[in-house]
C-alpha cells in the first residue's frame, strides 16, 4: 500500500516540476543564455537529485559492462548525428 501511495506522490511531484520548467527556462533564454547551457544544467541538477535519492535508498550505482558499452555506443552515435 505504501509503495502505491509513494508512486502516486512521485508521479504528482514529477508532473508538477516538469510543468515548472518554462518558469526557469524562459527568463534564462531571454537573458541570452544559450539553450545548450540551459539544457546541460537542467540535466546536471536532475542527475544530482537522482544520485542523492539513490544514495538515500542505498541503491547500487554498479553498471554492467554490457550496459556501459551500449551507453558508450549510443553516446558516440548521438555525437556523430549531431555534429556531422
Amino acid at each position: 500500500m505504501f509503495q502505491q501511495i509513494g508512486g502516486f506522490l512521485s508521479a504528482i511531484a514529477s508532473s508538477s516540476t516538469f510543468g515548472l520548467i518554462p518558469l526557469f527556462t524562459v527568463p534564462l533564454l531571454a537573458q541570452g543564455v544559450p539553450f545548450n547551457c540551459v539544457a546541460f544544467y537542467r540535466y546536471l541538477v536532475a542527475s544530482l537529485f537522482a544520485g542523492v535519492f539513490l544514495l538515500l535508498q542505498r541503491q547500487s550505482f554498479k553498471v554492467s559492462v554490457i550496459d556501459f558499452l551500449s551507453w558508450l555506443f549510443l553516446d558516440f552515435f548521438q555525437f556523430v548525428v549531431l555534429f556531422f
